[in-house]
C-alpha cells in the first residue's frame, strides 16, 4: 500500500537546497502547483536582497484563516509571515540575516514550511480538538472548508469524538461504480479484528443529516466519507500529529488506488484478449491447397 507525503516534497527540496548556502540567491522563481490545488511560489525580490520568499495559494483560505488558521499561523509561522503577500493568500519572508548558522536548523525550517498545508488544514481539526479537551468540553457547531474547487471537508465534534468528513466526486462517470466498490470496503474493513483500534468510516451516497443547515454546491458529489476519531485512541500525545496530517492524505490516496485499478484491469484485459486471440489461431486448421484449384491471385494450382 502506498502512502502518500502529507507534506510538499518538492518544495522542501527547494528550500533545502537554496537555505544551503551561505547567502541569499541573487535569482529565484520557481511555481509548483500541488495535488489538491495548492499553488505554491518561491522567488526573490529585486527590492529585498538577501530574503527569499515563499508564497501559497489555496482554496478555502478564509475559512481555515476564520476557524483556528491565525492563533496557527502566529504560533508556527510567526517570524516568517511577509504582510505584503501580494497575489497570494499568504507570504512567508525567509531573510538569511536572521536565520541560524547551524545547516540542521536551516533544514528544520524548510521543513516546516514544507508542511505549510498540512499545518493550515489541521488549524480547524485542532480547534475542535482544544473545545473537546476544555472543561467543561465546548461542541462547537459543524466547520466546513472548500478546500478543493470541487471538494469540501467538514469537521465536527461530539462528546469524546472529532470527525472529519470528505465529499467525494468524479468528473469521470465510469469510475463512480468502481468507487462504490473501494467506498464499501472502508466500511467492511471494520469488522476485521486486526483493525479494531482503526478510526471508525462512514460512507453514505446521499446528504447525511450531519450536514443540515450547511450551504454547499451539492451537484456532482457522489458520496461523503466521515472518519471519526477518539479523544483518547486518535487524537492524545504523538498520536494527534499523525492523526491529522494522514487523515488529509485520504482524497489523494483514495484517487491513487483508484486509477491504479482501474490500470491493472485493463492491462488485465489487454493480456487475457491477446491470450484468447492467439489460442484461437493456434486452433484454426491449416488449409491445404490441391492441385487444379485457384489460388487467391485466381492463377490455375499446378501439381508439381
Amino acid at each position: 500500500m502506498l502512502q502518500i507525503e502529507p507534506k510538499c516534497t518538492i518544495l522542501e527540496a527547494i528550500l533545502q537546497k537554496q537555505l544551503s548556502e551561505p547567502e541569499a540567491p541573487e535569482v529565484a522563481d520557481f511555481r509548483y502547483v500541488d495535488f489538491d490545488g495548492m499553488i505554491y511560489e518561491v522567488k526573490t525580490k529585486e527590492d529585498a536582497p538577501g530574503a527569499l520568499f515563499v508564497g501559497v495559494s489555496l482554496p478555502g483560505f478564509p475559512e481555515i484563516m476564520a476557524n483556528g488558521g491565525t492563533e496557527m499561523l502566529s504560533s508556527l509561522y510567526g517570524p516568517y509571515v511577509n504582510a505584503d503577500k501580494g497575489s497570494n493568500d499568504l507570504s512567508l519572508k525567509l531573510t538569511w540575516a536572521s536565520l541560524p548558522a547551524v545547516p540542521a536548523e536551516r533544514e528544520k525550517i524548510a521543513t516546516l514550511v514544507a508542511n505549510i498545508k498540512v499545518n493550515l488544514l489541521a488549524a480547524p481539526m485542532m480547534k475542535a480538538i482544544q473545545g473537546l479537551e476544555a472543561t467543561p468540553p465546548k461542541l462547537g457547531s459543524p466547520i466546513q472548508i472548500p478546500y478543493r474547487t470541487d471538494g469540501y471537508m467538514w469537521v465536527l465534534t461530539a462528546p469524546d469524538v472529532l470527525t472529519v468528513g470528505f465529499s467525494v466526486s468524479f468528473k469521470d462517470p465510469q469510475d463512480q461504480p468502481l468507487a462504490r466498490i473501494f467506498l464499501n470496503e472502508f466500511v467492511a474493513s471494520q469488522h476485521d479484528t486486526k483493525l479494531a483500534g482503526a478510526p471508525r468510516a462512514n460512507v453514505f451516497f446521499t446528504r447525511p443529516g450531519e450536514l443540515a443547515g450547511l450551504d454547499y454546491r451539492a451537484e456532482g458529489i457522489m458520496a461523503y466519507v466521515f472518519f471519526a476519531f477518539n479523544k483518547q485512541r486518535h487524537l492524545a500525545g504523538a498520536t494527534r500529529e499523525k492523526t491529522l496530517s494522514m487523515v488529509q492524505t485520504f482524497r489523494n490516496y483514495f484517487q491513487y488506488h483508484l486509477k491504479c485499478a482501474k490500470a491493472y484491469m485493463h492491462n488485465r484485459m489487454r493480456s487475457v484478449y491477446q491470450s484468447s486471440v492467439e489460442s484461437l489461431n493456434r486452433a484454426r486448421p491449416e488449409t491445404v491447397m490441391k492441385a487444379g484449384t485457384r489460388g487467391v491471385s485466381g492463377k490455375l494450382l499446378k501439381k508439381k
